[in-house]
C-alpha cells in the first residue's frame, strides 16, 4: 500500500527567528571539449548514456531539495533520458497510529516542482532551451480524508528539446514542502548509468538541546518526543567519506552551530541490472539520513514499537459489534481452527480499497475494527486489524505484525526509521501453535503469506502490550506455490498440430493472476492470458482466449485451460522434429553474466510440472526421443525429465523444483552450471518418422 512514507517529522517551533536566506541560483554548465567529443565510456562498453554530473542538495531550513543533472547522450537508447518525470503529491494529514513522524492533524502535506529549467547543447556546442511548459499527469489517488491519509500523486512531465545523440541534456528543479515538514535526505547513489560526479549536500536544522534556552530548531516525532540528535544508515565503498562541517561564527551567520554534510563521490559504476535481482532500496550504494531521539537502536525500536502497539489497540478495542459479528459468522458448536477459517472466510468479503478503487468519505470513515465491518470496506492493514479482532472477540491470542514488504525492501534495524515497516500480517495462536495469516493481501488463502510477505522482518505485538523486532515470518514450502502445466496435442498427417493446454496454479502464481484480473474485467484478463501464453509458445501455433475456473474462489487452485493449433514443426519429407516440452520451447537463458554482483532472489520457492503428450497417426513412429535426466543443485532444487511411448503416442514430463528464496553470490557459478544443463535438456527435441 502506498503511503507519504518520505513524511519524516513535523517541525514544532523555532527558538531562532530570522530571515531565511534564499538558495543561490546556479548556473548551467558550459561544456568541455571533451564533453562535447565524447562518444562512449570506457568503463561501461555499450552505454546509452552517462550522467557527466549530479547535484543533490537538502535545505531543511527552506523546506526545500534542489537536483541538478547533465548527461550525455551516446546512443539512440539514450535519448528516452530526455524525458522527465518528476513525482509529487498533495496530502491531506488526518491524526493516525504511524510509524513515521507526521505533520499536525489536519494539515496539508503537499510536495510542489518549482523552477524547473532546462536546455539541451548539441555535440556542435548549440543551445536549445526549453520553453515548453511541463505537464502535471495525475498518476493515483488514495485514502480517506478522516483516518487515513488523503494522497493525491502526480508526475511533473517535461521533454528537453531536440535531443540527439551526442547532445548533453541539463535540467534542474526544486521540490519544495510545506513550511511545517522536514524531509531528512535519502542519497542512492547509484543508478542505472556511470556517474562521472555526484555531489551531495544535507544542510540540516540546528537542534534544540535539552534546555529550554537553547537556540535551534525543535523539531518533534509523532509520539511528541524531541529529535535532537542526526544519525544515518549508509553503504558506501571504500575511501568515499561523508563530510561534516560546521558554519564558522561570522557576520550573517544567524543560526550558531549550524552544520552542512556532504559526500562527493567520482566514476560510479551503474547499480548491476541481474535477474532476480533483490530489492533495489537494499542495493547499491546509499547514505539514509534521519532526525532521532535515540542513541542506540535497542532503545528506538522499544519506543517505536510501544506507542505503535498503543495506537493498534486502540483500533483493536473490544466493541459489540464486533462481538455481534463472531456470533453470525460461528456457532458455539465450531473447534477453535474452524471459527478460525470462518473469521477469515467472512474477512475477505469486505472490500479491500487498496485493490479495487479509493475509499470515499460517504462511506464513512474507519476509527475502528467495528467500522471496518460495519463499511463492509477497507484498506489492507484495517482488514488485518479486523481479522484480528475478531479472533480476540473468539478468545484466541492474537496479534499484528508490520513487517517490510519483500518486494520493496529488507528490514534493517540498524536503520532507525519505521517506515521500512510498510504492510501488515496477523499473528495468532490456535491450539498452542502461533500461525500465520495474510488477510489483507487479497486473494491469499487461509495459513498462507504472499510472497511479499513470507521471510520477511519486522515488528510484532507481545502479550501485554509489548513489542518485538527479533521474529521472521515463515516461510512457504515450494508445494505451497505450483504450477502444472499439460499439453495434450494431435499430430495431423499434414504436420500441423492441436489440442488443449491446461494450467493449473496454487499459492504464489495463483494470487498474482488473480490480483491482476482486479485491474480489469473478463474480457481483459482472458486477453492478457492469452498474450501470456502466446508469448510462451513456438512460433506457427495459435492460441485462442482461455476458458478460466476459480478465479476468485482463493482457497481453490486457479485453473486455465487454452485451446491452441498450428504449425510448430520443423519438417523433412520424412521426418517431423516436435519440441519435448511445449512450455518451454521459447524460454530464454536465465542467467547469462559470467559474474554475479548481488544474491539471487526467485521470491519464493516454486515447483513447476509439465506434462507434454502427442498423439500421431497410424503409420508414423518415434526414431528419437530425449533420454531421462536428473539434475540437482546442492540441496535446494531438482530437476527431471523422463518420456515414455505407446505406438500412437509419446508423453514427456518435466519436473523442476526450487526450494531457495535466496541464493548467496558466491554460489552462482554452481547454480549457473545448474540452470545451463536444464535449459539445454529442455530444448531438446522429438522426432517422430513419417510412413
Amino acid at each position: 500500500m502506498l503511503k507519504p512514507s518520505n513524511i519524516r517529522c513535523t517541525l514544532a517551533l523555532f527558538a531562532i527567528f530570522a530571515a531565511l536566506p534564499l538558495s543561490v541560483h546556479a548556473q548551467f554548465t558550459n561544456p568541455t571539449p571533451e564533453e562535447l567529443k565524447m562518444t562512449s565510456i570506457p568503463e561501461v562498453p555499450g552505454a546509452p548514456a552517462v550522467y557527466l554530473y549530479k547535484e543533490d542538495i537538502t535545505e531543511d531550513y527552506n523546506h526545500m531539495h534542489s537536483y541538478y543533472f547533465r548527461i550525455k547522450v551516446l546512443t539512440e537508447a539514450g535519448k528516452k533520458y530526455g524525458n522527465v518525470s518528476v513525482p509529487f503529491y498533495t496530502a491531506f494529514v488526518a491524526n493516525d497510529a504511524k510509524f513515521s513522524s507526521n505533520p499536525r492533524a489536519g494539515d496539508r502535506a503537499s510536495v510542489i516542482v518549482a523552477d524547473i529549467e532546462a536546455r539541451t547543447v548539441h555535440a556542435d556546442g548549440t543551445v536549445v532551451n526549453m520553453t515548453a511548459a511541463p505537464v502535471d499527469q495525475l498518476v493515483a489517488k488514495e485514502g480517506d480524508t478522516a483516518h487515513r491519509d488523503n494522497v493525491t500523486r502526480y508526475m511533473k512531465v517535461f521533454a528537453l528539446p531536440d535531443v540527439q545523440v551526442g547532445s548533453i541534456i541539463e535540467y534542474r528543479y526544486k521540490l519544495r514542502w510545506e513550511d511545517y515538514q522536514v524531509h531528512s535526505p535519502e542519497w542512492y547513489i547509484q543508478s542505472d548509468l556511470f556517474t562521472r560526479k555526484a555531489h551531495y549536500v544535507w544542510k540540516p536544522f540546528t537542534l534544540a538541546g535539552p534546555g529550554a534556552t537553547d537556540q535551534g530548531a525543535r523539531i518533534s516525532g509523532n509520539n511528541g518526543q524531541l529529535l535532537n540528535m542526526i544519525s544515518w544508515s549508509m553503504v558506501l565503498p571504500k575511501g568515499a567519506d561523508i563530510k561534516q562541517s560546521e558554519l564558522p561564527p561570522n557576520v550573517g551567520v544567524v543560526r550558531p552551530g549550524e552544520k552542512t554534510i556532504e559526500l562527493t563521490m567520482e566514476n560510479i559504476l551503474p547499480i548491476p541490472h541481474e535477474q532476480y535481482m533483490p530489492p533495489i532500496t537494499n542495493t547499491g550504494y546509499r547514505v539514509l539520513f534521519y532526525y532521532t531521539a535515540f542513541r542506540d537502536s535497542a532503545q528506538f525500536w522499544q519506543n517505536t514499537g510501544s506507542n505503535w502497539s498503543a495506537g493498534k489497540e486502540k483500533f483493536l478495542s473490544p466493541d459489540p459489534a464486533i462481538n455481534l459479528a463472531l456470533q453470525k459468522i460461528t456457532t458455539p458448536a465450531d473447534s477453535q481452527e474452524t471459527q478460525l477459517r470462518k473469521i477469515y472466510a467472512a474477512v475477505m468479503t469486505v472490500e479491500n480499497t487498496d485493490f479495487t478503487r479509493q475509499h470515499t468519505n460517504s462511506e464513512g470513515p474507519n476509527h475502528t475494527a467495528a467500522d471496518v465491518w460495519t463499511h463492509k470496506s477497507g484498506d489492507s492493514e484495517q482488514i488485518t486489524e479486523l481479522f484480528v479482532a475478531l479472533a480476540r472477540a473468539a478468545g484466541m491470542k492474537a496479534y499484528v505484525m508490520a513487517v517490510a514488504n519483500r518486494e520493496r525492501r529488507i528490514f534493517i534495524s540498524e536503520y532507525l526509521s519505521a517506515g521500512q515497516l510498510e504492510d501488515e500480517v496477523a499473528i495468532v495462536n490456535v491450539g498452542g501453535v502461533e500461525k500465520f495469516f495474510d488477510p489483507g493481501e487479497r486473494y491469499t488463502p487461509y495459513g498462507h503469506l504472499s510472497w511479499q510477505h513470507a521471510g520477511a522482518k519486522g515488528m510484532r505485538q507481545l502479550e501485554g502490550g509489548a513489542t518485538s523486532i527479533t521474529q521472521e515470518t515463515p516461510t512457504e514450502p515450494y508445494t505451497a506455490s505450483r504450477t502444472r502445466r499439460a499439453a495434450d496435442l494431435t499430430l495431423a498427417a499434414d504436420g500441423s498440430v492441436s489440442g488443449p493446454l491446461t494450467l493449473v496454479f496454487t499459492g504464489n502464481p495463483a494470487i498474482e493472476w488473480r490480483q491482476k484480473a482486479l485491474a480489469t474485467d473478463d474480457t481483459g484478463i482472458r486477453d492478457l492470458m492469452k498474450l501470456w501464453m502466446q508469448d510462451m509458445m513456438p512460433p506457427g501455433l495459435e492460441v485462442q482466449p482461455p476458458a478460466i475456473d476459480k478465479l476468485a474462489d482463493y482457497e481453490q487452485p486457479l485453473t486455465v485451460q487454452f485451446l491452441v493449433k498450428g504449425r510448430i514443426a520443423g519438417a523433412t519429407a520424412k521426418r517431423v522434429i516436435l519440441p519435448a516440452d511445449l512450455f518451454e520451447a521459447t524460454e530464454g537463458t536465465a542467467f547469462t553474466e559470467d559474474k554475479r554482483d548481488t544474491p539471487i532472489d526467485f521470491h519464493y520457492s516454486s515447483q513447476v510440472s509439465d506434462a507434454t503428450r502427442i498423439k500421431f497417426p497410424a503409420g508414423f513412429s518415434i526414431e528419437s526421443a530425449p533420454a531421462a535426466d536428473k539434475l540437482q543443485y546442492l540441496k535446494s532444487a531438482e530437476y527431471s525429465f523422463v518420456s515414455d511411448s505407446t505406438p500412437a503416442s509419446i508423453t514427456v514430463r518435466r519436473d523442476a523444483v526450487m526450494a531457495d528464496i535466496i541464493v548467496p553470490q558466491a554460489e552462482y557459478a554452481q547454480l549457473k552450471a545448474y540452470y545451463s544443463r536444464l535449459e539445454q535438456k529442455d530444448k531438446e527435441s522429438i522426432v517422430i518418422k513419417l510412413p
